[in-house]
């Protein structure tokens, strides 16, 4: 029925919405509605043993490097995650005891922003849906851009998935206003995240450059380099100066309602930015 696997065709569904930079508001998660029915019946999932949820042991550097999931999910009470690997094949574990591995899949629903996939789990179905909606995490409270659940004989797993740095990449972020320090003056310091890990900007007088990293539940900044050019005006200067020292220090990120978005340090400090204008 399908020009490819259904869980291919869901991956391309989820890459191309991550790379949207819009935001829509926060709402509470909805419970999934069961399969369809006028939705084709799968044949049975293949289901294989999985290791219970432990810590992943660090891989030491003559192990083989495996590719990383193209998508990931996660939720708690019951603490659960989700993987999409490869191709077409998902794996889902929770602490409840649910586990299982498939390749064989169909999709009632796709559409921008949005996917869901149907499968056959030890002769019942259940519903894997994901929608491009702000989601926190419930124990970490860090923002992800999709909102996920899974539906399985009447129980509801719901989560957050896809990279939380996709939500920082993309266009400048305008630095408005900094907790502690001096007026910004508008439209002179800015940040912009890279795909690749770096964060590059610029403040009154000079740019920078500094790596960041939204793993472990935040987000962190190393030293900027700065170029070292000097301030005509102290009030710049100075300006400058608190915007630097601030950057190590944040230790997560969040978003207004708006979709400002907001560097928070460990002393409760903030930087809070505005998409710059294209």
């Amino acid at each position: 029925m399908f020009p490819r696997s259904a869980a291919a065709l869901a991956a391309c569904v989820l890459a191309a919405a991550c790379s949207s930079s819009s935001q829509r508001a926060i709402e509470p998660a909805r419970p999934v509605a069961a399969v369809a029915a006028q939705s084709p019946v799968a044949p049975h999932a293949h289901l294989a043993p999985l290791t219970p949820l432990t810590p992943r042991p660090a891989a030491s550097a003559t192990a083989v490097q495996l590719a990383p999931p193209r998508f990931e999910a996660q939720g708690h009470q019951p603490r659960w995650s989700l993987r999409l690997q490869g191709q077409d094949e998902i794996v889902f574990e929770a602490e409840d005891g649910l586990r299982f591995r498939t390749q064989t899949l169909f999709t009632p629903d796709t559409s921008p922003g949005a996917a869901a996939l149907g499968i056959e789990v030890q002769g019942h179905p259940a519903l894997l849906s994901a929608e491009r909606r702000l989601c926190r995490d419930a124990r970490s409270a860090q923002p992800h851009p999709w909102q996920v659940s899974v539906t399985y004989r009447g129980k509801v797993y719901l989560g957050c998935g896809g990279r939380p740095a996709t939500l920082l990449e993309g266009a400048a972020w305008q630095a408005d206003a900094l907790d502690g320090a001096p007026s910004l003056s508008p439209r002179l310091s800015s940040l912009q995240f890279e795909p690749d890990g770096r964060v590059s900007g610029r403040t009154p007088c000079n740019r920078f450059s500094a790596r960041f990293d939204t793993r472990d539940g935040g987000l962190s900044l190393s030293a900027p380099a700065s170029t070292r050019m000097a301030c005509q005006e102290p009030a710049r200067q100075a300006e400058e100066a608190a915007l630097l020292a601030f950057l190590p220090q944040v230790a997560r990120f969040d978003f207004e309602p708006g979709g400002d978005l907001l560097l928070r340090a460990a002393d409760g400090r903030r930087l809070r930015l505005s998409r710059a204008a294209r």
